[in-house]
């Protein structure tokens, strides 16, 4: 790795950004430099060129594709308008950081929907109501984040876009989870997809006050609520398979949540970056297949790439981890 473009020290980190690989020696540095190096590097993401907003057929505005993307494709990098505290003092602690933004940034923050407190012209928007309609959450506990273009996402229970917080950016970025045609409408899940329809529609209908429409929900099959559970049940049971030595066990069980991520079409970059992982860590505990577990390794690496996890420790570590099971491979095949 090279030296910092901030402070020309020794780099430990690169732009999170797929196709980025600018060094950075900490995070302070990236944040000073993001933006000059960003308009070089990634000016379509910056710039939101590959989304539009219009009517949508779901009702009000909705996030369009303005160009055909491939599956794994970043869509957008959309900065935080407003971090927001979910602890009891919740309204103080948010209407005070609201009050520190620029009136600009503070006139965005209502314009986006408040569905909690039904808001009219004579019930006005409140900020407890906006942050309950459109707060993701960040990496960090009891924290949410505001984002403008996000909050225009309508929900699918397929959706076609993952999305994460990226601590070193500040910034919330959303990956195409599947191909997705040109003026296609971009869709989030505000729920957990890998429960049953039943529920699903239940904790939107709690949680957002509307009744879900998507092709899963008005569809109705339950082979597929089946498999979308299962999912989730063989999610826990690799893990304790690893944990007390079964390996077989995991190994059949991963092989099997990969064949239903891929008939329920949610195996997004998200889900199969969790899946390599679950499958490294199977194979170097187990420790006889080398080229196995080099293989699954290389997979976390891509898809990771691909969920913009560069700036994290762990994959920074994943370099290192990939150098060593290529030397066990090589001395396995002589």
């Amino acid at each position: 790795m090279s030296n910092c473009m901030a402070c020309h020290a020794p780099a430990t980190l690169h732009c999170p950004v797929p196709f980025c690989r600018a060094p950075f020696c900490s995070k302070r540095c990236y944040k000073i430099t993001y933006k000059p190096h960003a308009k070089v590097t990634h000016p379509a993401i910056s710039s939101s060129n590959s989304t539009t907003v219009k009517a949508s057929s779901h009702g009000g505005l909705g996030v369009f594709a303005s160009t055909a993307v491939t599956k794994g494709t970043l869509l957008l990098l959309d900065p935080t308008l407003l971090t927001v505290s979910e602890t009891d003092t919740q309204s103080k602690v948010n209407q005070a950081r609201l009050n520190d933004l620029p009136e600009t940034t503070r006139d965005k923050v209502f314009e986006l929907a408040d569905n909690a407190n039904t808001a009219t012209a004579t019930t006005p928007k409140t900020l407890e109501g906006i942050i309950k309609t459109n707060a993701y959450p960040t990496n960090s506990p009891a924290e949410g984040s505001l984002h403008h273009l996000f909050a225009r996402f309508n929900h699918s229970c397929d959706p076609n876009t993952s999305h994460r917080y990226i601590d070193l950016l500040g910034m919330r970025g959303v990956w195409a989870s599947r191909n997705i045609a040109e003026g296609e409408e971009l869709f989030s899940s505000y729920v957990d997809v890998f429960t049953s329809r039943e529920k699903r529609r239940e904790e939107l209908r709690e949680r957002f006050d509307f009744d879900c429409r998507c092709r899963s929900c008005e569809r109705g099959d339950a082979n597929d609520d089946a498999k979308r559970q299962r999912i989730r049940v063989l999610d826990e049971t690799v893990y304790e398979n690893v944990k007390v030595g079964d390996y077989n066990d995991a190994r059949i069980h991963i092989e099997e949540r990969r064949r239903l991520l891929e008939e329920t079409k949610l195996d997004s970059p998200a889900e199969m970056y969790r899946l390599a992982n679950d499958e490294q860590q199977c194979e170097e505990h187990r420790g006889s297949n080398p080229e196995r577990a080099l293989k699954a390794a290389r997979e976390v690496e891509h898809f990771g790439s691909l969920c913009m996890l560069r700036e994290q420790q762990a994959f920074i570590e994943l370099g290192e981890n990939i150098k060593k099971l290529e030397l066990q491979a090589s001395k396995t095949a002589s």
